[in-house]
C-alpha cells in the first residue's frame, strides 16, 4: 500500500474477513496516524458474544473453550488458534467505505499486548519497584509468599502437577487430580493475579497524571469484555464471579438480602467505589 492518503484517527472502526470462514473482523485503530502512514496497529474487537466451543487440549489438561467471533489467540498460549484472525492479505474497508489493501504476517503480526501470565511476571517493576512503591497490598502477597510472581508460581506448579516452593502457603499439586488443578489455575488466574493488577492499576491512578486511563482500566480489569454496557453478560472476571457467588451465598440484590436477582451486592458496592474515584 501507498499509505494513508488521509489521516485516521485513534479507535477508528476498520473491517476485513477472518482467515477461516470469511465472517467479519472489526478492528480499531490503536493509535492516530497521519498521510503516507505504511504501518498500522489495529485492536481486534473483543466484544463480539458469538461463540463455539471446541477443545483445547494442552498437556495433559482437556477443557471447553469459548472462542469469541472475534478473537484472535496469538501468544500466551502453547498452540495459536489463528482461525478468527485478520486473513493474511485483503482489503481493509473504514466506516465511511473507503479501501485499502494490506499484507501481514498471521504468527509474527499479532500481538498479545496483555496475558495474564505477563501481569503476573511484571509484578515486581511495576508493584516493587516503581516510583512510590511498594505499593502496600502488593507488599503483603510479597512478604506472605516469598516471591515477586507468586501467581504465576502457583499457576504452573498446577499446571505441572508439583508442589509450590514459597516461603509460605505452598500446595502440592502432585496430590491433586487434572480437575482440580484446572480449577486452581481458573481461580489463581483471577484472585492472585488480575486482583493485584486492579489494585495497582488504581495506586497508579493516584500516582501519575493519566489517572483516568488508569482507574479506566481497573474497572476494565474487574468487568472484563463480556458483560456488555449493563452487567448483564456472561463473563469471567470478578464481575461475573461475584453474581455468581451472591446466589451461593444468598448476598443478592441492592440490599444484599435477595438470592433471585444474581446481581451481587458486593458489585453495587464496588461500582459506587468506582464512580467515586472517577469524579476526584
Amino acid at each position: 500500500s501507498p499509505g494513508l492518503s488521509r489521516p485516521m484517527v485513534k479507535g477508528e472502526k476498520l473491517t476485513g474477513i477472518n482467515s477461516a470462514s470469511n465472517h467479519q473482523v472489526v478492528l480499531y485503530a490503536a493509535e492516530s496516524y497521519p498521510i503516507g502512514t505504511t504501518r498500522l496497529r489495529l485492536n481486534y474487537d473483543t466484544t463480539n458474544t458469538t461463540s463455539l466451543m471446541r477443545d483445547n487440549d494442552a498437556d495433559d489438561m482437556r477443557v471447553d473453550t469459548a472462542i469469541h467471533v472475534n478473537w484472535c489467540q496469538v501468544g500466551g498460549k502453547a498452540a495459536p488458534f489463528l482461525d478468527f484472525c485478520l486473513v493474511a492479505s485483503g482489503e481493509l474497508v473504514t466506516e465511511t467505505s473507503e479501501t485499502m489493501q494490506y499484507q501481514y504476517d498471521l504468527l509474527s503480526d499479532n500481538l498479545n499486548d496483555q496475558t495474564i501470565q505477563g501481569l503476573s511476571l511484571r509484578a515486581r517493576e511495576e508493584m516493587y519497584l516503581c516510583e512510590n512503591c511498594p505499593y502496600t497490598d502488593f507488599k503483603k502477597f510479597f512478604d506472605w509468599y516469598g516471591a515477586y510472581d507468586y501467581a504465576d508460581h502457583f499457576v504452573q506448579a498446577a499446571k505441572d502437577g508439583v508442589q509450590t516452593e514459597f516461603q509460605n502457603g505452598n500446595v502440592d499439586f502432585g496430590n491433586i487430580g487434572v480437575t482440580g488443578r484446572q480449577q486452581a489455575i481458573l481461580s489463581a488466574s483471577v484472585y492472585l493475579s488480575l486482583f493485584m493488577k486492579i489494585i495497582s492499576q488504581m495506586e497508579r491512578a493516584l500516582d501519575y497524571c493519566d489517572g483516568v486511563s488508569l482507574w479506566d482500566s481497573a474497572v476494565a480489569f474487574y468487568t472484563g469484555s463480556l458483560e456488555g454496557i449493563d452487567g448483564t453478560g456472561d463473563g469471567l472476571l470478578f464481575y461475573n464471579l461475584a453474581d455468581q457467588r451472591c446466589v451461593e451465598f444468598k448476598t443478592c440484590g441492592f440490599l444484599g438480602d435477595d438470592v433471585a436477582t444474581g446481581r451481587s451486592y458486593i458489585n453495587f458496592l464496588v461500582f459506587e467505589e468506582f464512580r467515586q474515584g472517577q469524579r476526584r
